[in-house]
């Protein structure tokens, strides 16, 4: 199933031929994607309704199902990503701010064009941040018209998480710092946590930090989207 979605009232100026759908990034993720660093993001697979695993085979993963045409089995490959397929697009939630005179505006009530400050930056203009910014808005409720970042999906599998390489995980942002041996967390270098000796472990670490301590130990199934600038 997709993520719900939050209808905003304000109408868009188009309707988009391909499907988007909202993801949440945050902060250190969005800057990096903003950027044009992050071109992979990771979420964990979730089974739908009704489904369960049976078996695995060869590294093929298969299932057991029950509908009203009664129980079948079903393969891995047959399942339909929850941001779309391959040319359609994700645009990003993050975290922002309006101005202080607009806080008791609910986001779908926000004109299309008001005043949008990310927490995330840098940002296109943060040079015009005024003095006093309104309240803290989770991305999660965030319209369509707010986003920043819009990427269009090019690749899209499931694995486990532990299969991530080093590629990989310098593809979801993890940058070098102090030297091409040692990386870290994208704001680490800012932050001053600790430093870890390869991306995949970087990457790894942010995991936990997301998701609770142990998380990336688990190694779940994830959908691994790979995707380029749409704009």
């Amino acid at each position: 199933m997709s993520p719900p979605e939050f209808i905003c009232a304000t109408p868009f100026p188009a309707v988009p031929a391909v499907r988007e759908t909202g993801v949440l990034f945050q902060p250190e993720m969005a800057r990096a994607t903003f950027a044009g660093i992050k071109t992979q993001t990771r979420r964990l697979f979730k089974l739908p309704n009704g489904f369960s695993w049976y078996d695995e085979l060869g590294g093929e993963a298969a299932g057991w199902m029950s509908d009203d045409t009664g129980p079948g089995w079903w393969h891995i490959e047959e399942l339909t990503s929850p941001y779309g397929a391959v040319g359609d697009r994700i645009w990003g939630r993050e975290a922002y701010r309006t101005i202080k005179f607009l806080d008791s505006f609910p986001p779908r009530n926000l004109a299309l064009g008001a005043p949008i400050f990310y927490e995330a930056s840098p940002e296109p203009d943060a040079s015009d941040r005024p003095a006093e910014l309104g309240k803290y808005r989770p991305g999660m409720f965030m319209c369509r018209w707010m986003s920043r970042i819009v990427r269009e999906l090019t690749h899209i599998r499931i694995e486990r998480l532990l299969d991530i390489t080093e590629e990989d995980a310098i593809a979801e942002g993890i940058q070098p710092y102090r030297g091409p041996l040692r990386w870290v967390r994208y704001l680490d270098a800012i932050t001053g946590e600790p430093i870890h000796k390869t991306a995949r472990d970087a990457y790894l670490a942010l995991w936990d930090h997301i998701n609770g301590a142990g998380a990336a130990a688990a190694n779940p199934r994830v959908w691994a989207y790979t995707f380029k600038d749409a704009t």
